[in-house]
């Protein structure tokens, strides 16, 4: 981060902090009221839509929890039994660290939910990772980090939702069954999904420079909808190699590589988003079959198709666009 030392300790963190509770609390994209949300016990009604300041939390040592056992009061836990019905909840604290995991739960089955709380990380650390785990929650949560915000590897059933994320992004690799909605991240990397299937990736707001928007490889059956991506360096949204990809209602703006960017798949549909002033196009279509394009709008900005075969060209539906540009 520019600036003196004593800028990037101690100023830059609140004025982040502060930009981020800003676009939580009024300009996030909202889930509808009464949405439930299956997993951890939170739905869309009852879920904060702001992370904590780090002021209003008391301190806590990183958390590491390594089986079902070791949800306990020392590792933060608040309340709960580990049920659907009951989860643990481990919630407000302000957690510090520096080349690890602020929150780092590991081969578990139980019922959990991390919520209300803020972590910030330095060094290369996560400040919340899940792997190998089922049926767990991050809610609400203020993350800082210098490398990546969330991780989340090998795991099935969890739901990301409502959170702040500064500086680091979002990570979903090799999971099964996971929703990403309604979060907040400004500048660093943005969501990325990976080697996964059945992911939902829907109402979240990702700004300023970073890499890509919203990624996704290898994977299935992945929905990225009613996302606003703007200002990214490089694709807004990029989809290579996933089996049914529906890429719809997003709002995407302003670019460094193409407003949303599809290659390698086979029965995508990419429908009625809006996308303006990308730097190598509105929608590009790569190597792609049997795509259906339709109702998008496109300022400034056009549509691409690109193949090495004629099926490349001719198996796609396309209607109803409003391409104005390049």
């Amino acid at each position: 981060m520019a600036g003196s030392d004593l800028f990037s300790r101690s100023l830059a963190p609140l004025l982040v902090v502060a930009l981020l509770l800003s676009l939580a609390g009024s300009a996030a994209p909202r889930v509808a009221r009464g949405q439930a949300l299956s997993s951890g016990g939170v739905t869309s009604a009852a879920a904060p839509r702001t992370g904590p300041s780090p002021t209003a939390l008391t301190a806590h040592a990183p958390i590491d929890v390594g089986a079902d056992a070791d949800f306990t009061a020392a590792n933060g836990v608040v309340r709960g039994r580990g049920t659907a019905a009951d989860p643990y909840v481990i919630a407000g604290w302000n957690i510090t660290a520096t080349d690890v995991d602020g929150i780092y739960i590991y081969g578990t089955t139980a019922h959990f939910v991390i919520r209300d709380l803020a972590i910030t990380v330095t060094g290369f650390a996560c400040s919340v990772s899940l792997e190998t785990v089922q049926f767990g929650t991050l809610a609400n949560a203020t993350l800082m980090s210098e490398t990546a915000n969330v991780c989340v590897f090998d795991s099935s059933d969890v739901v990301i939702q409502g959170n702040a994320l500064a500086g680091g992004g979002l990570l979903v690799d090799t999971c099964l069954r996971v929703t990403v909605t309604g979060n907040v991240l400004v500048d660093g990397d943005g969501v990325e999904v990976a080697d996964s299937d059945t992911v939902t990736v829907a109402a979240n707001r990702i700004l300023g420079s970073g890499t890509f928007g919203v990624e996704a490889t290898y994977s299935g059956n992945v929905t990225i909808s009613g996302n606003v991506v703007e200002g990214r360096d490089f694709d807004g949204i990029a989809v290579d190699s996933v089996s049914n990809a529906a890429v719809s209602g997003n709002d995407v703006r302003g670019s460094g590589g193409a407003g949303i960017y599809v290659s390698g798949t086979d029965r995508s549909v990419v429908a009625d988003n809006n996308v303006s002033g990308s730097w190598s196009g509105g929608i590009d279509l790569e190597y792609v079959t049997n795509a259906t394009v339709r109702n998008n709008r496109l300022t400034d900005d056009g549509l691409s198709v690109y193949g090495g075969v004629i099926e490349e060209y001719d198996t796609h539906a396309v209607t109803g666009n409003s391409p104005t540009g390049k």
